[in-house]
């Protein structure tokens, strides 16, 4: 998954599907921790992240927002 996430943000692509089995941290990774990293590196960046809920889509915001606003970030 962190190959595929790396090579997403290397490469430019438009679109990445993760298809991986429940519980596999697949939101953490794509929808938290590597929208952060991307921004870090170019604030100007314009991300989607795609969720099921609206509930699911705002509690991801959430937690990137607030890894964000951590001293460490």
């Amino acid at each position: 998954m962190a190959a595929a996430l790396q090579g997403y943000l290397d490469r430019g692509t438009n679109r990445l599907i993760l298809n991986a089995p429940p519980r596999s941290l697949k939101s953490h990774c794509a929808a938290i921790a590597m929208v952060v990293f991307a921004l870090g590196w170019d604030p100007t960046l314009k991300i989607t992240v795609v969720a099921g809920t609206r509930a699911l889509a705002a509690e991801l915001q959430r937690r990137a927002l607030a890894l964000m606003r951590t001293p460490r970030c």
